[in-house]
């Protein structure tokens, strides 16, 4: 069987909805998984709580080797305010985004490096767009390599969901604010399954939309 390998941030890996977490349901499914099961095909989730673009790219790269003829890909760049930083702590480079900056100080080295991030996210943020599509022109170019592989998929903005939350549900709004979370809800996961199969249905030569 082959596989659908999705590579994103904590959405893409369901945060939210993971095992040992409140809101999970052992009877519902994050859309990576909805994608797969609609599709046959097995999921390969490579998402990343934190990730930043550079990680995800860094993931994608990685993993190329395994990826196989009729493959599918499917990436979610993120927001492009997350970057990645070496802690001295942890002997390691590691991907950051708005959450570790803003509620991690075990994430600095020192509070001057600190005073330097929050600049450089500053800067990341007010330039957002310009930094989104050199994202979005860099991963174009690589699919163009992976189709002469025969490996096709897509990629979407963090914008379809983050800024459309009357479209994609979140946790919070989901449970009436009993539990605050961000991430989506399994209405959200539905929904996001949907938008993902579109694409695909669009992108993907080998992939027939079902008539009904």
């Amino acid at each position: 069987m082959n596989s659908i390998w999705f590579f994103g941030d904590s959405v893409t890996r369901g945060d939210g909805t993971l095992k040992g977490e409140p809101y999970y349901d052992p009877n519902k499914d994050s859309f990576p998984d909805l994608v797969a099961n609609t599709i046959g095909y097995t999921c390969k989730n490579l998402g990343v709580n934190g990730g930043c673009p550079e990680w995800i790219t860094h993931k994608v790269i990685e993993t190329i080797p395994e990826i196989k003829e009729n493959d599918i890909v499917v990436i979610n760049p993120t927001a492009p305010r997350g970057y990645l930083n070496y802690l001295v702590s942890k002997g390691k480079v590691f991907s950051m985004n708005d959450a570790y900056l803003n509620n991690s100080p075990e994430y600095y080295n020192t509070v001057a490096e600190m005073r330097i991030l929050h600049n450089y996210r500053s800067l990341r943020k007010k330039y957002e767009n310009h930094y989104e599509q050199l994202y979005i022109d860099q991963f174009n170019n690589l699919f163009k390599t992976l189709n002469r592989l025969g490996i096709y998929g897509v990629q979407w903005s963090y914008k379809e969901w983050f800024y459309k939350t009357d479209r994609y549900p979140n946790i919070t709004k989901a449970t009436k604010g009993a539990i605050k979370n961000i991430h989506l809800s399994y209405e959200g996961h539905e929904k996001m399954s949907n938008f993902i199969l579109n694409l695909l249905y669009k992108e993907v030569p080998f992939l027939k939309k079902p008539l009904n």
